[in-house]
This record gives C-alpha cells, sequence and structure tokens, in this order.
C-alpha cells in the first residue's frame, strides 16, 4: 500500500514527507477521522442521488436496498462512510462484508424475518458494489459538487458477474400447461398470468402495470420500465390467438388486464403450480452461491422470469434477433439479451441434419 501512495504520488509531480505518507497511509486503511458533517454530506448526498437522479423504479428499489447494505456495513465495521474514507481498501472490505453477511449472524437474532439479509452470490455483490461505483461516479461530475477527484475504483478489481445458460420452457411444455384442465382456482389464475407472459416475453414488473388501454389493434404496446430512460422506442408485441383467449377470461372494472398478485407470491405459486402439473424435466443450472453447475428439477428453476425467458427461446431460431428484441424490450448491445443465444442441442442437430447428413 506504501508502495502504491509513492507511485502515485511520484505520477502527480507530489513531494512525499512523512507526514503526507502518513496521511494517505491512515486514509487507505480507513482511519482517518471523520466528523460527523462528513458523514452527513455522504447520506444526503446519497439521498439527492436517489431522488433526482433518472433511473426505473426497478433500479430505484435496488438503489434503496444498497442503502441498507451500506448502513449495515457501516454499523458492523470500523468504518463511517464519507468521501474522504472511500478507498480501495474500503470497497475490498465491502466486499468481503456483503459476502459474509447472512441470516446466521448474531446482529440479526432478534430482527423479523423479512429484515434479515438473505446469503449473497459473488455475482449479487458485484452488482451492489457496481450501484456504488455508478454513485460515486455521478458525484464526481462538476454539477454534483465535484466531491470526489478520484474514484477509488480505478485501484479496486471488479469482479464480474457470471451467468449460466438460461432455463427456458419448450414450446411443448407450454402448450402442455396451457391446455392443462386445473381444478384450483389459484392456480389456475396463476396459470393463465404465466402463460400470458409467455406469449407477450414482458418482464413481471412491466406485466402487472397493463390495462386494456396498452392493447392497440390486438398488439400489446408499452414502454418496458426498466430501459424506458435508454429506450425511447416501445416494444411492440402482437397478440397471438391463445394469448386473446385468456384475456377474454378476464373483465376488471379498473381495466386492469389479468388477477395480478404481488410479485413474491406469483413465484410462489409459480412453483407450486408446476409441481402440481408434474413439470419434472431436469435441467442444467448454474448456481450463483456455489459456483458450480447442479441438477434440478424444472418446478424448482420455475419463476416468473423463466416466461420471458421462454417466449425469446421459442423465436429465436425462427426469428431475427432484432425483431424478438423490439418485442422484449431490450436495449441495444444488451448482454443480458445475448445470453439467450447459446448454441442448444436441437440447434446443433438441425445443422448436422440439414448440412451433414
Amino acid at each position: 500500500m506504501i508502495v502504491q501512495i509513492y507511485t502515485k504520488a511520484v505520477a502527480n509531480n507530489i513531494s512525499i514527507d512523512n507526514e503526507y505518507l502518513r496521511s494517505n497511509l491512515n486514509k487507505e486503511l480507513g482511519q482517518e477521522k471523520v466528523n460527523n458533517t462528513s458523514s452527513t454530506i455522504f447520506w444526503n448526498k446519497w439521498d439527492e442521488y436517489l431522488t433526482t437522479h433518472k433511473v426505473s423504479d426497478l433500479r430505484k428499489k435496488q438503489l434503496k436496498s444498497t442503502r441498507n447494505h451500506l448502513e449495515r456495513f457501516e454499523q458492523q465495521t470500523k468504518y463511517k462512510l464519507a468521501f474522504e474514507t472511500i478507498t480501495p481498501k474500503l470497497l475490498s472490505d465491502l466486499e468481503n462484508f456483503l459476502l459474509n453477511d447472512n441470516p446466521d449472524k448474531k446482529e440479526y437474532e432478534d430482527l423479523p424475518k423479512n429484515k434479515v439479509p438473505r446469503k449473497k452470490s459473488q455475482n449479487s455483490v458485484s452488482s451492489i458494489l457496481k450501484r456504488f461505483r455508478a454513485f460515486l461516479s455521478w458525484c464526481m461530475q462538476s454539477q454534483n459538487g465535484a466531491l470526489i477527484k478520484e474514484n477509488p475504483y480505478s485501484f479496486f478489481q471488479l469482479k464480474g458477474e457470471v451467468y449460466g445458460a438460461p432455463i427456458c420452457m419448450t414450446k411443448e411444455e407450454r402448450d402442455y400447461l396451457y391446455d392443462k384442465e386445473i381444478i384450483d382456482e389459484k392456480l389456475a389464475r396463476v396459470r393463465d398470468i404465466f402463460c400470458f407472459q409467455c406469449f407477450v416475453g414482458c418482464r413481471v414488473g412491466d406485466l402487472t402495470t397493463f390495462t386494456k388501454n396498452d392493447i392497440i389493434d390486438d398488439t400489446l404496446v408499452y414502454y418496458p420500465n426498466k430501459t424506458k430512460t435508454e429506450n425511447r422506442v416501445p416494444a411492440r408485441v402482437p397478440l397471438s390467438n391463445k394469448a386473446k383467449v385468456i384475456l377474454e377470461k378476464y373483465d376488471f372494472p379498473d381495466g386492469k388486464l389479468l388477477p395480478y398478485i404481488s410479485d413474491q407470491k406469483y413465484n410462489q405459486y409459480i412453483k407450486e403450480l408446476f409441481q402440481r402439473v408434474e413439470l419434472n424435466r431436469m435441467v442444467t443450472r448454474f448456481n450463483a452461491l456455489t459456483m458450480q453447475k447442479e441438477q434440478i428439477p424444472l418446478w424448482q428453476a420455475a419463476s416468473s422470469h423463466l416466461a420471458r425467458r421462454t417466449f425469446i427461446h421459442i423465436l429465436h431460431s425462427k426469428v431475427k434477433d432484432s425483431v424478438i428484441a423490439s418485442m422484449s424490450g431490450h436495449v441495444k448491445g444488451s448482454k443480458a439479451f445475448d445470453r439467450y443465444y447459446e448454441v442448444d442441442d436441437n440447434t446443433r442437430q438441425e445443422a448436422i441434419d440439414k448440412y451433414l447428413d
């Protein structure tokens, strides 16, 4: 660390004496004294960032969660967050704290269950650190106060997120679910919501906002909430006949399309639905916590996002990616969208049958 301080000073033509070295070393170690005013400025700026920065509702929710993580980090470590204390060493300690922040900590023994943090994968931790980096970059801009002269992330190696191939339903599995007679009214409604999502490919955050006004000439037209600040072009999805049949079942006075429920219950009931109808095909999943591949039945991987992935998967071998993206709401160059295009076994077999057999 001393070598890094020295090298950086030389590169910037700064003369080095004992006091300079001591001050910067304390800063890197997070031992620099911070007064309450400095800490207040930091948190006030975070609140300003949250209220003025133009991001989607989902990102605002994620930023509020990030603040909770930072507050727990401050409460359980020697650090007091302020712009002068944010160093590569602090970022490294923050990363380690997040990776080890789990429900088993004694600090959480008396907390309500919904307040206890879940164990986080490296992917989740990297996402939190990226959001913190975006905040610091915003604070560096002159119009936002230029509160940081040099971003500490320049000297901190942020680990990339690692994902496996997306798990999707086959067209046959989707249609089996669509046609299956389900006596349980709750699960029948969940089946309708899930299958409709399979037919339009939207995110669940958009799904729950749809009303009859969003359907124009048998086409669903909406601005995806997650990318509305990056993509000013609406997603346009022509409704299939099966999607129309689902919508004909419901007629609500407020104009909503379907009997929506909370995201948490929706995901819970989807798993219950898949188990009930025995969608048990074994699939390979990349476990972000263990960083290993594992075999699980399809129902365990079932969630609202499975519907979106299924929509893209069924179309990807038949339709140009630009056409699919115009309906799914992915922005140009999306890395998440590229993941759907991993070559699968059926595509390889078709290539052999068509060109080599």
